[in-house]
């Protein structure tokens, strides 16, 4: 007979820290100045006491994405303007916690797909001036694993290019987190429709249209 060890086989990766360290990669710290404005005065400043020192942190750090906007337009706009642009997108489309990030990992070990890195959606202001710098010098900045369920993360990982828009000032549903607890209409906040008959989901997260009883 062939005894076998059925115990789960040990694991080198590291545990998430939830909540992570506030100084570490965090959604809106890639605004540049004039998006972070816009996102707070929207929410009429509105800042809890106890996160005035991250409000801080965020807007020093804009101040420094707003001059490497401006550098890395000098330096690579012409050639981004240049750039063609002549295959058609793939857009992975689903509720969370339903698989999409997995089908993105599976997609982006494809060779012929190409898709933005953690780094880019986080920083998509500059990274291309960078990127390279900050991998190789601060990559204790970027969360190992993802503090929700534990899988793996970094600057390299495939990321939602939502994050991107986010952070570049455009509507994004996740410009709602920053501020969870303040109501908002449908206009601002995307709304899941077509639950059980054909009622709309109540609730103050950032997909639900809390302002309808």
């Amino acid at each position: 007979m062939i005894a076998t060890d059925n115990r789960p086989a040990s694991t080198t990766r590291p545990k998430a820290t939830n909540p992570p360290p506030w100084w570490q990669l965090m959604i809106w710290a890639g605004c540049d100045f004039f998006a972070w404005m816009r996102l707070l005065g929207r929410n009429r400043f509105r800042i809890h006491w106890s996160v005035v020192h991250v409000v801080a942190y965020v807007t020093v750090v804009s101040l420094g994405h707003t001059l490497l906007r401006r550098v890395q337009q000098v330096v690579f706009g012409r050639r981004l303007a240049r750039t063609p642009i002549d295959q058609p997108p793939i857009f992975i489309i689903g509720h969370w916690r339903t698989g999409t990030t997995l089908l993105h990992e599976f997609l982006a070990l494809d060779d012929r797909h190409v898709g933005p890195s953690t780094y880019e959606c986080m920083e998509p202001n500059h990274f291309l001036l960078t990127e390279a710098l900050v991998k190789r010098w601060l990559p204790f900045f970027s969360l190992s694993v993802r503090p929700m369920d534990n899988m793996p993360a970094g600057f390299d990982r495939p990321q939602e290019d939502e994050f991107a828009l986010c952070n570049l000032g455009q509507p994004s549903p996740y410009l709602t987190i920053a501020f969870p607890t303040i109501r908002r209409s449908s206009r601002n906040t995307s709304t899941w429709r077509g639950s059980r008959r054909g009622r709309s989901p109540r609730g103050s997260g950032p997909f639900c249209d809390s302002s309808r009883n």
